[in-house]
């Protein structure tokens, strides 16, 4: 489960958001402390199925932690079972420009203490630098934004993450960045590499090679 995370993770930073993704996970007792970035109009899915030993639920805690507030959390999926299935989509009021968190728990018996709990950063909608369909192939390069030096790797993130206008992300700022981001097109892989269905991880990874300025 935490290798699904990171991997997760590792898409946010990496690919395209011209179009929203899903994350599907499966929701269990080990979910790890990573922290999954997302964005706007993409989907969570959390899915579990049991051996009949064990019933879970889905909250939002607004606390950001394991203690309930009554009255304030939100029950995305309250009941308690052995098999279910919760997709949820963030919104714009879920977002910030510096990542909004949320803390998603199971709160049967004292399940989130012992690890089952997922906290997430929603940014607004992003983009790639290099516009849609390309991704950062010279991630290591620097270049000067705005009279700030930023590597291509850190200026990608924050493209993926909202913090760079949308009418300036892909369009102006890919034309600039091209040569030396080492723009490339996302590379289609075969179902067989794209798939990770172990923890539900459904996506494929773009090559992110490093090359020298």
């Amino acid at each position: 489960m935490i290798l699904s995370i990171f991997l997760a993770v590792l898409l946010a930073a990496l690919v395209t958001h011209s179009d929203a993704k899903k994350v599907a996970l499966t929701w269990d007792l080990e979910m790890g402390d990573d922290i999954l970035d997302v964005n706007v109009d993409d989907v969570l899915e959390l899915s579990w199925s049991g051996t009949g030993l064990y019933d879970h639920n889905v909250i939002i805690h607004k606390s950001l932690t394991c203690e309930t507030t009554p009255g304030e959390d939100n029950p995305i999926s309250p009941n308690e079972s052995s098999v279910g299935n919760v997709a949820f989509t963030f919104t714009d009021e879920d977002a910030s420009v510096g990542g909004k968190e949320m803390f998603f728990s199971c709160d049967y018996g004292n399940h989130c203490e012992m690890g089952m709990f997922l906290m997430v950063k929603v940014y607004p909608k992003g983009c790639s630098i290099c516009g849609e369909g390309q991704v950062v192939g010279n991630a290591g390069a620097i270049y000067d934004f705005n009279g700030s030096e930023m590597t291509c790797e850190a200026l990608e993130k924050s493209g993926q993450r909202g913090q760079i206008p949308l009418d300036q992300c892909g369009t102006s700022l890919s034309s600039l960045v091209t040569d030396i981001c080492g723009c490339e097109t996302v590379p289609t892989l075969p179902p067989s590499s794209t798939d990770q269905t172990s923890d539900g991880v459904a996506f494929g990874i773009p090559s992110f090679a490093t090359h020298s300025p």
